[in-house]
């Protein structure tokens, strides 16, 4: 409880700083962001901040997110660095309601010989589009593994299988109501079974190593899934 406690008070601190003070009036002229850190490259944890306020103070663990944070309208710079890595800059615009989320990912650079020279983070913003009252899950797959499978497994339904493509966000209709599902790919275990809830979900999926392992960062949000000119409902069969 003590440590909920204290995550939480650091979390409206942060949000306090960022609002510049502005936390008693209206957030209709604020948009938010969402922090997802995906940087495999490197040594200890990603830092990040935005107007010199650190999101996390102890920094960011691959596959570790923030919660959306509401900042004004307009543009903020988030810096990104890790030991190991080239640092990031990014200007994040900010539209007033709406929501986005910035994925930081690792890139290499190899010279004329094939050698690495050294890995980049490259900082990716996507913007959220609402889906009303749809209820569903957005997939987003960065996993060297094109098209990835992935299965949904639900109680008393079929299962429904889905092959993401790399780079590329996919949307499908899941109906949660009294089935929980668990999300798998071969072997690996993508998320815990998951309750009755109202909303979207979003999964996103990436490699952790050179052994087939994968990780996932998984989460809901009221509301919103990602908006992309590449959205489909994908490659669906169910048995």
């Amino acid at each position: 409880m003590k440590e909920l406690f204290r995550k939480s008070l650091s979390i409206w601190c942060l949000y306090a700083a960022l609002l510049g003070g502005a936390g008693a009036q209206s957030l209709d002229n604020y948009g938010f962001v969402r922090f997802v850190n995906l940087v495999e490259a490197g040594q200890g944890n990603l830092k990040a901040s935005i107007a010199g306020n650190d999101l996390k103070k102890r920094g960011f663990e691959l596959g570790e997110r923030s919660f959306p944070i509401p900042l004004p309208s307009g543009n903020h710079e988030l810096r990104v660095a890790r030991e190991g890595c080239m640092p990031s800059v990014l200007t994040i615009e900010v539209s007033a309601g709406k929501t986005q989320a910035v994925f930081a990912r690792s890139v290499p650079e190899f010279g004329d010989d094939g050698e690495l020279l050294r890995w980049w983070i490259r900082l990716v913003p996507v913007e959220h589009a609402s889906r009303g009252d749809e209820r569903g899950v957005t997939f987003l797959s960065f996993s060297k593994i094109d098209p990835l499978p992935v299965r949904i497994e639900r109680q008393n339904a079929p299962t429904i299988f889905v092959n993401l493509k790399r780079n590329d966000a996919q949307w499908i209709e899941v109906p949660f109501t009294g089935n929980p599902a668990g999300f798998f790919s071969g072997e690996n275990q993508l998320t815990e079974a998951i309750p009755d809830r109202e909303g979207q979900h979003v999964l996103i999926v990436f490699d952790q190593g050179e052994d087939g392992k994968l990780g996932s960062v998984f989460y809901r949000d009221v509301a919103f899934s990602f908006d992309s000119s590449r959205l489909t409902p994908g490659n669906l069969t169910e048995e």
